[in-house]
C-alpha cells in the first residue's frame, strides 16, 4: 500500500532489496539441494552463499544510514550480477539463466533507461559467452544449439522489453508532470485575474466612499438650502438637482461593484473546478497503484478460501469425473495451478524437467498425458495420475541423463497418503 513516510526512491530501494534477498535465497536453496544430493561440493556452496549474501547485507547497512541512498540500486544490480555470473558459469542446469529475468524487470522501477541498457547488454553478452564456452567445452550445463539460441533470443527480447518499459514509464511520468504544471499555470492565471478584480473592487469601494462623502455634503447643502428656502426657490432647485446627479453617480458605482462581484464569483468557481480535477486525478493514480499491488494477494486468498469451503469427498468426486472425462488432458493442463492447490504434492512435478531422451514432457505433463492414454475406469485413472508423483524427490543426474531410482515405491506411499 502507499506509505506517506517513504519517498519514491525509498520505496524503490525497499522493493529492490526485498526482491534481491528473495532471488538469492531461492537460488541458494537450489544449491543446497544439489549439495545434499552430492551434485556439487559444500565448499562451492559456501563460496556462492558468501558472494550472494554479501551485497544483501551491505544493502541493509546502507538502508539504515539513508533510505534514499543510490548505493542500494548499485548494490542490487552489481551484487546480483556477480552472483548470477558465478552461478551461470558453474551451474549444472541449463535453465539457470531464467533467474535474471525478474531482476532485470525489477530494476525498471528506477526509470533509468541508461542503467537498463547497461544491465541488458551485460546479460545478453553473458548468455552468448556461456553458450559459446558450453558448445566448445561441453561444460556450463550446455543443453544443445537449439536451447542456446532460445536462451540468447529470450534475453535479447527481455532486454528490449525492459528498456521500452522504463522508457514508457519515463514518458508517462513526464506527461503527468506536464499536465500538473499546466493545471498549476491555469490556477495561477485565474488567481491573478481574481487579484486584479479585487484591486478593481477596492478602487470601486473607495469611489463609493468618496461619493457617499459627496452625498453627505450634498445633503448638508440641501438642509441649508431648505432653511434658506425663503431666500429663493432658484437656489433650492439647484441644490436638489445636484443631489440627483450625485445619486445617479452612486448608482453607477454600485452597478460596477455588482459586475465585478459576479466576475469574481465565476472565476472562483473555475478555480474550484480546476483544483477538484487535480485532486481527482491524483486520487485516481493512488487508487490504481494500490489496486495493482493488492490484486495478486486478493486472488490467492480467494482461491484458498474457496477450496477450504469444499469437502474432501466432493473434491475427490469432482476430480474423479475430471480424470474420467473425454477432455481430461486439456482440463488438467489448462488448470494445473488449481489442481496443484488441491493436491500440493503435485506442485514439484509442474515444470520439472526429466532430462531424459525417453521423456520429452515435464513430470506433470507426462502424468496428465498418461491419464489420457489409459482406460476410463476411475481406479486406473487415479493410479496413472499418481504413479510418478514421487519422481522430483528421487531425481539425480548421471552421465547426462536424469534418473529416478526408487520413485515407484515413493509414489505409492504418496498416493496412499493422498487417497
Amino acid at each position: 500500500m502507499y506509505t506517506k513516510d517513504f519517498s519514491e526512491l525509498a520505496r524503490n530501494n525497499r522493493l529492490a532489496m526485498k526482491a534481491h534477498l528473495i532471488a538469492v535465497i531461492v537460488m541458494l536453496a537450489f544449491c543446497l539441494l544439489q549439495a545434499q544430493a552430492g551434485m556439487i561440493t559444500w565448499g562451492y556452496t559456501l563460496i556462492v552463499s558468501a558472494i550472494g549474501l554479501a551485497p544483501v547485507i551491505a544493502e541493509r547497512f546502507y538502508w539504515k544510514k539513508s533510505q534514499e541512498t543510490p548505493a542500494i540500486k548499485h548494490l542490487v544490480a552489481i551484487g546480483f550480477a556477480v552472483f548470477y555470473t558465478v552461478i551461470l558459469f558453474t551451474s549444472l542446469h541449463s535453465l539457470v539463466f531464467v533467474f535474471v529475468i525478474p531482476m532485470v524487470l525489477l530494476v525498471s522501477i528506477y526509470n533509468d533507461t541508461r542503467y537498463m541498457i547497461m544491465i541488458n547488454i551485460g546479460t545478453i553478452l553473458e548468455s552468448i559467452l556461456v553458450n559459446i564456452i558450453g558448445a566448445t567445452t561441453g561444460k556450463c550445463a550446455f543443453a544443445g544449439g537449439n536451447s542456446a539460441v532460445i536462451q540468447v533470443v529470450v534475453m535479447i527480447m527481455i532486454g528490449f522489453y525492459s528498456y521500452w518499459t522504463a522508457k514508457t514509464l519515463n514518458e508517462n511520468s513526464s506527461q503527468k508532470l506536464h499536465n500538473i504544471a499546466e493545471a498549476q499555470d491555469k490556477t495561477e492565471s485565474v488567481l491573478s485575474e481574481i487579484s486584479q478584480l479585487s484591486e478593481q473592487l477596492k478602487s470601486g469601494i473607495e469611489g463609493i466612499y468618496q461619493d457617499l462623502e459627496q452625498l453627505k455634503q450634498a445633503s448638508d447643502s440641501t438642509k441649508e438650502a431648505m432653511q434658506e428656502v425663503s431666500d429663493g426657490a432658484t437656489d433650492t432647485a439647484a441644490a436638489v438637482q445636484a443631489q440627483l446627479l450625485q445619486t445617479e453617480a452612486i448608482q453607477r458605482k454600485v452597478d460596477l461593484v455588482s459586475t465585478a462581484t459576479t466576475v469574481i464569483t465565476d472565476h472562483m468557481h473555475q478555480t474550484l473546478e480546476v483544483l477538484e480535477l487535480g485532486r481527482h486525478n491524483i486520487d485516481t493514480l493512488v487508487n490504481t497503484v494500490d489496486a495493482s499491488l493488492t490484486d495478486t494477494e486478493n486472488a490467492a486468498e480467494k482461491l484458498k478460501g474457496l477450496l477450504c469451503g469444499i469437502s474432501a469427498e466432493r473434491i475427490f468426486s469432482e476430480l474423479s469425473k475430471t480424470l474420467s472425462g473425454k477432455n481430461a488432458v486439456n482440463a488438467l493442463l489448462d488448470n494445473s495451478g488449481i489442481i496443484c492447490e488441491i493436491i500440493p504434492e503435485l506442485k514439484p512435478c509442474a515444470g520439472f524437467n526429466q532430462h531424459s531422451k525417453w521423456h520429452k514432457y515435464d513430470v506433470y505433463e507426462h502424468i496428465v498425458r498418461s491419464v489420457g492414454a489409459i482406460d476410463s475406469k476411475p481406479e486406473l485413472k487415479w493410479a496413472m495420475f499418481l504413479h510418478d508423483i514421487g519422481k522430483p524427490e528421487k531425481f539425480f543426474m548421471k552421465d547426462g541423463e536424469g534418473h529416478f531410482y526408487g520413485h515407484a515405491d515413493l509414489s505409492a506411499k504418496i498416493a496412499e497418503r493422498i487417497l
